[in-house]
């Protein structure tokens, strides 16, 4: 009889040692999130160009406004960059903006 390996288990275990490495003032670790897709946005002059999923639910998108807004409080002083953006599992269950 094979079992199913419990892939969260081991992720847990890999990132408890992970940060077991790190001194303790010279790294943040923010709180744990579901992240259901990936995505990276290339920015030229302020204008989105194209957004393309790295990884993920390639039908989970994230919102178009918060995507806008982002690229809005960069500016268009930067000539080109990329945004990578995480749609994580509070996002679709709640509204981020009014």
């Amino acid at each position: 009889m094979i079992k199913q390996l419990d892939i969260s288990l081991l992720k847990d275990i890999y990132f408890n040692q992970m940060i077991k490495d790190f001194p303790e003032d010279e790294y943040f670790v923010s709180e744990r999130l579901d992240i259901v897709s990936e995505w990276r946005c290339f920015v030229h002059y302020g204008k989105l160009r194209s957004i393309k999923n790295y990884s993920g639910d390639e039908w989970t998108k994230p919102y178009n406004f918060f995507v806008e807004d982002c690229i809005n409080r960069i500016g268009e002083n930067i000539k080109s960059y990329t945004l990578d953006v995480s749609v994580f599992v509070p996002l679709l269950t709640k509204t981020l903006y009014p």
